[in-house]
Order: structure tokens, then C-alpha cells, then sequence
């Protein structure tokens, strides 16, 4: 797994989620609900203002991460969960309003594979999806983001149909 991220197309990010004193309406969130497309993602926590939440399938409910000043939350990304076969599954995350008057920084390092591995089930399991390079899968993911009219699917991608969303 390590070889096939050695020459990966890894991203920084850094969110600033401003303060904000006015009004905030019904169900407003500060960044909507939504996996990472990738193989992980390691967000640094170095603040100590709340609002990341993740969603509990167990308990079908969403439950606010614990603050833990100078630590990194993992997040299993979309391809891994692939990879695994639903072994793992990719964490949904959202930020809520919460501490809206004050600032709340994210630094967030998303680690995706080199653009020609194949993401294909590494289990001794039945595969659940159909194997697919990660720079197809990449932008295919991207593609379901917004409508982008200049898009053009793979073909091998295209014959087998849409690939998955992860349900939660």
C-alpha cells in the first residue's frame, strides 16, 4: 500500500472558518456534509474551537468530535474504502455552527495514491466495484461535485456504469 502512495498526488490545505455574528439560519453549516474522495486525509487540530462532527453509522446520528488541542484526526478516504472492499468505510464529516464567534483554523493533508494505480479490492473477498485507475477515479469523483459541461468520462469507466458514492 505504502509503494502505491510514494509518488501520490498528496494536497495541503489550510480552511479558515471566519467568525460571524450574525444570523445564522435553520440547518446553516459551516462546511457541509461530505467525504474526502482520496486514501486518507490527517486534519491538525491546533485550536480549540468546536464544530467538526462525524456521522456514527452505528447510531445513525452525527456526534461532535472531541477537541484535543495539537492532535490529528484520520479520516479514511473514499479510494481506501475501495480498496478495502467496505472493510473501511470512508468517514462522512461536517462542521457545525458552534463557537461562531470565533475563528476556527483547519490544516488538512489529503494523501491520494500516484495517478496510474489501479484502486482494486484488496480482500480475499468478492469484489464489491470494479477495479479503476486513480486519476479515472479522481475525476470522476470531482465530476460529481459540480457540473463540469467539459468533463469527459473514460470510456471503460463510462461502460461500467456509475462507480459509487459511499452510502452512510
Amino acid at each position: 500500500m505504502v509503494e502505491n502512495h510514494i509518488d501520490g498526488a498528496s494536497t495541503i490545505r489550510i480552511i479558515k472558518y471566519p467568525s460571524h455574528k450574525g444570523e445564522i439560519k435553520q440547518e446553516q453549516l459551516r462546511g457541509n456534509e461530505h467525504t474526502d474522495y482520496g486514501s486518507i486525509t490527517l486534519l491538525w487540530r491546533f485550536d480549540d474551537v468546536s464544530g467538526l462532527q462525524v456521522f456514527d453509522r452505528g447510531k445513525d446520528g452525527w456526534f461532535d468530535v472531541p477537541i484535543v488541542e495539537n492532535s490529528i484526526v484520520v479520516n479514511t478516504g473514499d479510494m481506501f474504502q475501495r480498496w478495502s472492499n467496505d472493510k473501511f468505510k470512508s468517514t462522512p464529516h461536517r462542521v457545525v455552527n458552534a463557537d461562531m464567534n470565533r475563528t476556527r483554523y483547519s490544516m488538512l493533508y489529503f494523501v491520494d495514491p500516484g495517478w496510474d494505480v489501479i484502486i482494486n479490492n484488496l480482500t480475499n473477498e468478492a469484489d464489491k466495484y470494479p477495479p479503476i485507475n486513480a486519476y479515472e477515479y479522481l475525476k470522476w469523483r470531482l465530476a460529481q461535485s459540480y457540473t463540469d459541461e467539459s468533463y469527459v468520462q473514460n470510456e471503460e469507466v463510462n461502460n461500467e456504469g456509475v462507480q459509487h458514492l459511499p452510502n452512510y
